[in-house]
């Protein structure tokens, strides 16, 4: 029981790190490609 409450635990926290990893990197995707868009954008609209 002791084990399996450590795993848990153990588990619990792997998933928050996880979720806090995809969510950092799915906002830096995301910011990265507004980026990007903004800057096709302006090339397009100063040709």
């Amino acid at each position: 029981m002791h084990i399996y409450l450590l795993a848990q635990r153990g588990f619990s926290s792997l998933g928050a790190v996880m979720l806090v990893g995809v969510y950092e990197a799915s906002s830096y995707f995301m910011r990265k490609f507004a980026s990007n868009l903004s800057f096709q954008r302006t090339a397009y609209s100063r040709r």
